[in-house]
Order: C-alpha cells, then structure tokens, then sequence
C-alpha cells in the first residue's frame, strides 16, 4: 500500500468480564480523518479463561468481539468474532489477529468497508456459567492509506446540485416529480430518462418508488435527464447505487414510472425538502409498487434471498417449485417434494424435523454453494441458515429509518438483490422464522441472532392495530440509522398516534430543515411536556448512547460530555435501554398530581427549559452499592425494599433484563429467586476469584440515623459507584454519571427526583443554569412523602440547558 500510515490505541487495566457484565468495549480508535483507506487491523489481547473445563469443551467460551461505532447517519458494519482465549489455560497469552485483504471474504470486506471517523471497538466476551475471559491488556492498530489533498477536499454529495432544478415543486398542493425511464435489453445499455411533474390528488397517475440506502458519498455517475418543461437535457450527478438500480429495475417492453427521493426532491430546498417529507405518505402508498434495492454482487443476500423464497414457498406450497415453477422473480428452485424426501429421511435416521424444514431447504442448497457463500454461512463444516443470514440482514438498507414507512405503507414490496427479486412479505417472514424459538433450539448463538433479527420496529408496527405513541415508536427507532439525524424524527411522525396526520402537525414537530439538529430533538420534547402534562420524556434521555444507568462506553473513551441541552432526547441510542429507567419500570409520583407550568414552556432559547420544581438536597458522598442490605434475591419477595429491587431490574447483575447484555431466560418463575441466586453468585464470584484486589467502598446506616463507610466484597466489579449520600442524610441510587455535588431537585410533572449540575462559565452571575444528568432514586422522598412534611411555597424557577 503505498504511502501507508499507521496509528494505534492501547489500554492496560486488569478486568474480569462474566456473561452478565455490561457489553463494554475494553479499548477502542478511531479512524482517522485523513485516512482514505484502511489496509489492515490488527487485533491484540493479552488474556486467558478461567483456567479449567470440561473435556467435552472443544473451545473456550471466552472471546473477543469486533464491532464499529459510527458517525450518526452511516450504517452500522456487522460485529464480528476476532479470537477466542486458549482452552482452560490459568496463563496469560497474547493473542493477536491481523485483518487485510490478504484475510477472508467476511474479515476483508469488514476491513475494506471502514471510513474515516469510525470507532472501531474491541469487546471482551463470555457466554455461559463460571466462563471469564480475565484480560489484562489490548490493543487496536490500523494501516491506512492517507487521503490526498484534493481527495480531502472534494466530498461528494449523494444527490444532485440545486442548479439540477428549473422548475420548483408546488409548496401548497401535492405536486412530486416522477422519472421516466425506457426500455432496455441489457444492464449495460445506456440509461435513457426524463422527467415530469405530477400530483398526487390525481387518482390516474401510476408509478412505482425507490426504497434504497443512500450510501456513502464517495463518488457520483452522470445520468442525463431530458424534461417537457424545457429543451435538450440536463446533467444529473447520482449516487452510483441508484444508477445499478435504475438499470436492474427498467424493463425490457414498457416505461417504468418511479419517484427516487435523492433525485426527485431538491434536497438543497430546505422548504421543498420539508413540503414533500410531509407527502411521503401519500407518495408510497399511492405507488403501486415499492422495490427495495439491497445493491450488487453481494452473493451471500443473492443467496439469502433465494432461500428465504423456497421456505417460504414450502410452508404456503403455492408453487411445486422445480422445473414446474413458472413464477415471476426469482425461481422456485426446489421441488415440494424434494424437502419432503428429505425431511422423511432425516425422520429415518431418527434426527427431527426442523421449524418449516428451514434447515433441510439449506441442506439442499448448500452443495450448490460457491466458496464465498460457503463463508458467509459459517466456513467449513459450521455452515448454517442463520449465519447466512447476516450477509443479508447486515445490509445497511435494513438500519435506514425511512425504509419503514417505504414499505409499511406500500401497495406491494418487492426486494431486489442484483437480478434476484423476492416479495417483502416472504423475506420477513422467513425472518421471524429464523427468531421463533422452535428454531433457535436447533442453532442458538446469541452473538448471529442478535444479527439476523429485523429491528424490533417492524414487528410493532405491523402488529398494531392502533397506532403507538409517538414516544414509543422513537425508542423503537433508536436502531435504525439516517443520513440526516432529524429524520430519525420525521421519519417515524406518522406512526404515532398523536403525530400521523403530518400535514396537519404542530409547528413545533413540523419536518422543518430550517431547524438544527438540536432544536429539532429539543422542539420535540419540549411538545412531548406540553402535550401530555408530564416530564416522562426527560427520563428518556438514558437511551442515550452515554446516558444510561449503567456505563456503554469504554472506559478510556472521551464521548462522555453531556449534549447540548442535556434534557431533550439526541439521535443516537439502543431500543433496550429505552426500558432501562424509573419511569419504564417503576410506579413513583414523587411531586404528586403536579403538573408542569406549560406557560415555562414559552421561551426565547429553544434550546433551554425552563421548569418549576425544588432542590430538596445534595449529592455530598457516593459509593458502591451497599449490596448487604440492598440484595435484590431475598428469600421474601414481598418484603424486598424498593432499593433492592432497583439495584434488580435496573442495574440487573443477573442479566434477567437483557437491558446490558444477553439475557437470560427463566421458563419457571417458581424459579427465578432460585437461578437468581445461582447466576449473582456466579457473577460476583468472576471478578473476586481470579485476582487479589481491594474491596469496594461503600456506605451503611448508623443507629443515629447516619452512614459510615465500609468495604464489600460482594458486588460484581463490573458494576459503578451508584449509591449516594446526601448533605441532609437522605441516600439513594443514581446512574454512573452523577458526581458529588449534583442537585437532587422534584420537577413538577415529574414521578421521580431528577440530577441536576449547576453549569459554570460566562452566564455564571446571570442567573443559574443546570444540566440534566438523568433520574434518580432517593429513600423516602418516591410517593410524595417530601411534601407531606414541607412548605409548599417554597418552589424555584430552574433553567435547564
């Protein structure tokens, strides 16, 4: 590679990480800014197990996972095993794993894929009872080759340029531009296109649209559009994905009619922009067709594709398959009574049947594998459906935000992968298949299906009959990705019960472009607040990536700044942890029936909020929890303390929540307390059993109604200092983020007491400014007690930023 740069990060800390310990990465770097390729990663860590086994074990279920955190808008690239620790060995080795182009097909294209400002994280790993993967160092390098100067200069966009347009959309009526595109014989045929413009109120208009993911801007292809508004043709610079689209999707006989949002919006028209997402419901489900293209040469989703339409054609039998299918799309290759032989024996030779004969219609594909699709489905000898299934579900179009609505709402959906063609409802519902647990019996890896599983959104929005709340349609929303992170607000409006009719929304959630990023998010809750009376949403805020209860980020990260304002919901977050808070799991109304003043709400900064509430108290101490009188897995459920059973449904060391990591199932809840015991044990066990180390400092009560310090042994490392003390003698339980210090205040509105820090700098003096960290639990205080025993006169304006 010539001119090769390298750069590295490393980190030296001794930890110990069990199957219920937070999925943390251990170090992490990033990609430079001037890198235009990268060449290599290599992987180093110096660790080991546990030190003992079963002989049946033929591996250690201790691990290193990779995995990319990227920029908000750019598709998460799949996370991927990197080595596993030597058998039951008590030593430490290193162990080291270089990725080039010199690797296999998964480890290469994951190499190949990375771009500048991506955080490439390694995570350590366990899976299943008195496994630890005890690590003491690692480290993460990368080779690159630098951009050029011009190459830094130029960034492509992935639309065209506002010149592109002559002719302005209507901003009051339904007016959309459609594309034209003629008939060709082969895909290398020169695209012969134009334009015209429609409207939707017309009921003769016919036409079909473009679901597809926009990709990276690295480069654009002319395509030459002619229009009846004015001679000669236009050059239009279009994303290269669009243009393998176009040349797939036209037809050899007819026209073909589509709308494609990068080309048929001025996406440089802020006020066009904004006009027609308000009309995308109306344009997807007015199209007769909506086609979702997955992109080119990916023999893996060709792959996919094809199975999921023989399994799906086995479980209706529509079609015999074989040499009688005479369907449209992709073929039917598999004969009906081909997977019945099959299944029959299998039968023979005493092995059951698998879930709709989803691992017998692999069966008979897999001898028609090329080398590529025999790795993407595991490798030699470990090849299965579901693994395969990742080349697909890893497709960025799956983690785009509008692609729910671009289908939800469609006539009919088809899913195209280079001259593969499928309909949507076969491959979704191959894919719920793959997650029934009748399946996941026969080949359960948590690692492949948290990676074959279609976010959580398509589920609930199919399954409604009523629309959810808009709240709860966003959390769902954290998994999916956009270029632009306003979408991932105007995107999801109308599936909100409260937000459907777009047209006619308030201006505050108006799709607006005007609007920046943060005003939009800080518009929405503010709306949220008005809207129904309650401060709920700023408990939303620990769905945030950085923000949770309990700490996501790698400990040497520098991503631990709290956002601007710090009260309204952000872009980026996880669905799971949208459970993961007070307000989700807890019945608490600690200010009462109080409402908010919605005349507070009305202010000149809209980036600021201002509330009435009460600092009742003072972070002065904090701790570690003291786990002696706060275990949650007591003997008598019903005289467990509200602490206690904080300490087990939010920081969950027993990974019964799945909030942090895999979740553990129980199938008998007579039996819960029990494998609770057994799995905290286990746990604690893992980080005190395989290194001498200091206990953790913590609090006890006095008799005197005070605290002194003691020391514990009994809680799990992994876990942070969450229990405090206030200066008053209150205690209680806070997330990771809060500091001695912080201002424990009862917003009305509010069910539960809420952190605040007093924010220093230039306005110091003109009047005092807080940041929200989050929620919090204080003894005593959960049921309105505090205003059982105070003045009720003696509230505060709080202006939070």
């Amino acid at each position: 590679m010539p001119d090769t740069k390298t750069c590295s990060a490393s980190r030296a800390h001794d930890i110990q990480v069990h199957e219920h310990c937070p999925d943390r990465p251990y170090v992490e770097l990033r990609v430079p800014s001037d890198a235009r390729s990268v060449g290599a990663v290599t992987f180093t860590a110096i660790s080991h197990d546990q030190g003992w086994a079963s002989s049946e074990n033929e591996v250690s279920f201790t691990w290193f996972e990779a995995s990319v955190r990227r920029p908000a808008g750019r598709s998460n690239l799949r996370s991927m095993n990197v080595m596993h620790n030597r058998l039951a060995d008590p030593e430490f080795h290193q162990h080291t794993s270089r990725w080039s182009a010199e690797s296999g097909l998964l480890q290469r294209s994951w190499v190949q894929a990375l771009q500048q400002g991506d955080v490439i994280q390694l995570i350590p790993k366990a899976r299943y009872r008195c496994w630890v993967n005890i690590i003491k160092e690692c480290r993460i390098e990368i080779e690159y080759e630098p951009a050029s100067e011009e190459q830094r200069k130029r960034r492509p966009k992935p639309f065209p340029s506002a010149e592109s347009y002559t002719y302005a959309l209507s901003l009051t009526t339904k007016e959309i531009r459609l594309l034209t595109v003629q008939p060709a014989e082969n895909i290398t045929d020169k695209l012969d296109v134009s334009w015209s413009i429609a409207n939707l109120d017309d009921k003769e208009i016919k036409y079909s649209a473009l679901s597809y993911c926009w990709g990276a801007p690295l480069d654009t292809v002319e395509m030459m559009v002619s229009s009846d508004l004015e001679p000669g043709k236009r050059t239009f610079d279009i994303n290269p994905t669009v243009d393998l689209a176009l040349r797939r999707l036209r037809r050899s006989d007819q026209l073909l009619h589509i709308w494609i949002d990068s080309i048929c919006i001025n996406q440089e028209n802020y006020e066009e922009r904004s006009r027609q997402v308000g009309l995308m419901r109306d344009i997807f489900s007015r199209a007769e067709r909506v086609h979702i293209w997955l992109g080119e040469g990916n023999d893996g989703a060709d792959a996919c594709l094809r199975i999921a339409r023989n399994v799906y054609n086995y479980s209706l039998k529509d079609c015999p398959g074989g040499r009688d299918c005479k369907c449209p799309g992709t073929r039917h290759s598999l004969a009906i009574k081909d997977v019945d032989t099959l299944a029959a024996s299998e039968r023979a030779q005493g092995r059951q049947n698998t879930f709709h004969h989803m691992a017998e219609i692999f069966k008979l594909f897999e001898p028609s594998f090329s080398d590529d699709i025999a790795e993407w489905a595991g490798g030699s000898k470990k090849t299965n459906l579901s693994t395969l299934m990742v080349a697909l579900i890893s497709n960025p179009w799956f983690s785009r935000v509008w692609v729910v609505q671009e289908v939800l709402l469609s006539q009919e959906a088809f899913v195209h992968s280079s001259n593969e063609m499928i309909p949507w409802v076969e491959l979704r519902q191959t894919s719920e298949w793959l997650e029934d647990p009748d399946f996941t019996h026969w080949h359960f890896d948590y690692h492949i299906k948290s990676q074959t599983a279609i976010p959580a959104i398509w589920k609930r929005l199919r399954a409604n009959n009523e629309l959810p709340d808009i709240l709860d349609v966003f959390f769902d929303g954290h998994d999916l990705r956009a270029s632009d992170p306003r979408d991932k607000i105007f995107a999801l409006l109308v599936f909100g019960n409260e937000t459907h009719d777009v047209q006619n929304l308030d201006k505050l959630i108006q799709p607006d472009y005007d609007k920046s990023i943060e005003q939009v998010f800080a518009d929405f809750s503010r709306w949220w607040i008005r809207e129904k009376r309650s401060l709920d949403i700023l408990s939303a805020v620990h769905s945030q990536q950085g923000r949770t209860w309990r700490q996501t980020l790698c400990e040497s990260g520098d991503d631990d700044q709290l956002p601007r304002p710090s009260w309204a919901l952000g872009p980026t977050g996880r669905s799971r942890w949208s459970k993961a808070s007070l307000c989700a799991q807890f019945d608490f109304c600690s200010t009462g029936k109080r409402e908010p003043d919605i005349s507070l709400l009305e202010t000149g900064d809209p980036l600021k909020l201002l509330l009435r509430g009460r600092r009742i108290s003072r972070i002065s101490s904090m701790g570690y929890i003291p786990i002696e009188s706060m275990y949650p897995y007591g003997e008598d459920p019903e005289n467990r303390s509200e602490a206690s059973s904080i300490v087990g449904k939010i920081f969950d060391p027993c990974g019964f929540t799945g909030f942090w990591g895999i979740e553990i199932i129980v199938h008998d809840e007579n039996d819960r307390i029990r494998r609770a015991r057994v799995e905290y044990a286990d746990h604690t066990n893992a980080h005190w059993d395989y290194c001498s180390r200091p206990m953790l400092p913590s609090f006890c009560p006095t008799e005197d109604g005070g605290f002194c310090s003691y020391e514990t042994d009994s809680l799990p490392t992994c876990m942070e200092k969450s229990f405090f003390v206030t200066e008053d003698g209150m205690f209680g339980l806070c997330p990771w983020m809060a500091k001695e210090g912080d201002f424990i205040a009862l917003l009305d509105g509010g069910k539960v007491p809420y952190l605040l820090r007093q924010v220093a700098g230039p306005n110091v003096g003109k009047g005092e400014e807080f940041q929200l960290i989050g929620e919090c639990y204080v003894e005593g205080v959960m049921h309105g007690e505090y205003f059982d025993r105070r003045d009720l006169a003696d509230s505060e304006v709080l202006a939070i930023v």
